[in-house]
């Protein structure tokens, strides 16, 4: 019993859809019972019209009140970069002078053979023996050899640069 009472609000809300929906379709309202429709006609003269209540004469456009001032036209980049950054310092206009690489010799040994003094160097995987003014690859020249120095000359600027090889025992 309680499927049939089940399935009979079930078609009675159907058929209650059904009669909104063809109410609607229909386009009848609820107020109009004796389904008359009104129509609305639109007035013969609009009620506020500026147009109508203004004399020719004043109708003239006064060309001198829409004369505008001249302003003068700044060019702004729009998209410029700006930073809440103070701006780094210019560049010193002053370039360095060009200087001489540190020495690539590591210091050996030292050999003297009466008044010949040789000196063992390295320079990555090459060993020298240089003596007073050998040229190594067209780069370095040998200037003095001391007891605790050896005077290098570095010659595409002509600098003098030392290598300190301390004091022998």
């Amino acid at each position: 019993m309680k499927k049939s009472l089940r399935k009979e609000w079930c078609w009675a809300l159907v058929a209650a859809v059904l009669l909104c929906v063809a109410n609607i379709v229909s386009g009848k309202d609820a107020d109009t019972t004796d389904g008359t429709i009104n129509i609305v006609q639109p007035a013969d003269k609009p009620r506020n019209t500026t147009i109508d209540a203004m004399p020719v004469e004043d109708a003239k456009l006064d060309l001198a009140r829409l004369h505008r001032e001249e302003v003068e036209v700044v060019n702004v980049d729009l998209f410029a970069n700006r930073s809440v950054h103070p701006a780094p310092p210019p560049p010193s206009p002053a370039v360095a002078a060009p200087s001489a690489p540190p020495l690539p010799f590591t210091y050996i040994g030292k050999m003297i053979d009466g008044d010949v003094v040789t000196v063992f160097l390295a320079k990555q995987n090459q060993d020298y023996n240089l003596k007073l003014n050998d040229v190594v690859d067209n780069t370095y020249r040998i200037e003095q050899i001391g007891d605790d120095r050896v005077v290098i000359t570095y010659l595409p600027l002509d600098t003098q640069q030392t290598l300190n090889i301390g004091r022998a025992n």
